[in-house]
This record gives structure tokens, C-alpha cells and sequence, in this order.
């Protein structure tokens, strides 16, 4: 194999591994997101104003979407690089797997972690939840 093939491989390799490190960061933050929402919900929700569920209701919907198209973005990175090398050396790609899963089993994941907490929270505005 010739070195600028090699070097790629290497690049490829470097940038997978960065990703994977920044991807587990972003889950971080995602759960993060989440386990705030339902702590808030679970101590004040039933203290607090319409307005301020709203305005906290609205800031975890966007801050949760924004980490979902990060995460997304990671996992296709990571899929296109694992492709790469896949096509460049297929010996070393063969462990690899081409696809992370079905993106209805992702998307489904992702759905049911935004619908679950504001289910959460309506039914604990409502006193099921206590």
C-alpha cells in the first residue's frame, strides 16, 4: 500500500476517533438536557405558572432538538468514515459496521426522549404523577 493511501487511512482513522470522543460528549449533554427537564418537573412543575412551564417547556424543546441534529450529524460522520475506510483498505474495514443500526430505531429512540419528560411533566401538572 502506497503512503498517501496509508496516510489517508491514518487522517480517517484520526478523525473517527475524535468524532467518537465528541459523539460521547453530545450524549452527555443530551442526557443532561433531559434529566434537567424532569428534575424541574418532578420538584416545581405543580408551582409553577403557566408562562414559566412554557418558557421552560420551550427552551428544553429547542436545546433538544439542537443536541438531536448534532447527534445525528455524528452518527452519519462516523458511518460515511467507516466507509471510507472500508473502500480503502477493505481488510481493515471488515470489522466495521457499515450502518449504525435502522434510522427508524434512532429516530424512534429520539422521539420517545422528547415525548416521555413532557408527558412527565403534564401528568405531574396535573397530580398523576405524585
Amino acid at each position: 500500500m502506497d503512503d498517501q493511501i496509508q496516510n489517508s487511512i491514518y487522517q480517517i482513522q484520526t478523525m473517527a476517533i475524535a468524532m467518537g470522543d465528541g459523539l460521547g460528549i453530545h450524549i452527555s449533554i443530551y442526557l443532561t438536557i433531559i434529566s434537567a427537564y424532569l428534575v424541574v418537573s418532578y420538584l416545581v412543575a405543580d408551582k409553577l405558572t403557566t408562562l414559566q412551564i412554557s418558557i421552560a417547556t420551550g427552551i428544553y424543546i429547542v436545546a433538544y432538538t439542537f443536541q438531536c441534529i448534532i447527534l445525528i450529524s455524528y452518527f452519519r460522520a462516523i458511518s460515511m468514515a467507516a466507509v471510507a475506510l472500508n473502500e480503502m483498505n477493505p481488510e481493515l474495514g471488515a470489522g466495521l459496521p457499515q450502518r449504525f443500526g435502522s434510522g427508524y430505531i434512532g429516530l424512534i429512540i429520539l422521539m420517545a426522549g422528547l415525548v416521555a419528560p413532557l408527558w412527565f411533566m403534564w401528568s405531574v401538572r396535573r397530580g398523576d404523577a405524585r
